[in-house]
């Protein structure tokens, strides 16, 4: 249960603060997150998944909406440039799956 508050309250936050900034891609990510907890949700009924992979998805979730919807510079936190030549998304996209 309180995977699924803590999911749930940071895509209200996000949702809201990417309204507040005018973030161009805070609908997508959102209803992309919305749909992926209801999924979760369903499969997690029939597959009866541990906790800890539940947070590691709630963990995965934040990191997209992050990078979604979070502005750095006029720009979605995804295009952002971390150590040298690598964006938020490459290295995020990297630890997620686990690389």
């Amino acid at each position: 249960m309180k995977v699924l508050l803590f999911t749930t309250g940071y895509t209200i936050v996000l949702f809201a603060y990417g309204r507040g900034v005018e973030s161009p891609f805070t609908g997508l990510y959102t209803g992309i997150n919305i749909g992926l907890l209801i999924l979760f949700a369903v499969l997690h009924r029939w597959a009866g998944w541990p906790p800890y992979a539940l947070w590691a998805a709630s963990l995965v979730g934040l990191g997209n909406m992050l990078g979604g919807v979070l502005v750095v510079d006029g720009q979605p936190l995804y295009v952002a440039t971390l150590v040298g030549p690598f964006r938020y998304d490459k290295v995020f996209h990297a630890v997620a799956s686990g690389a």
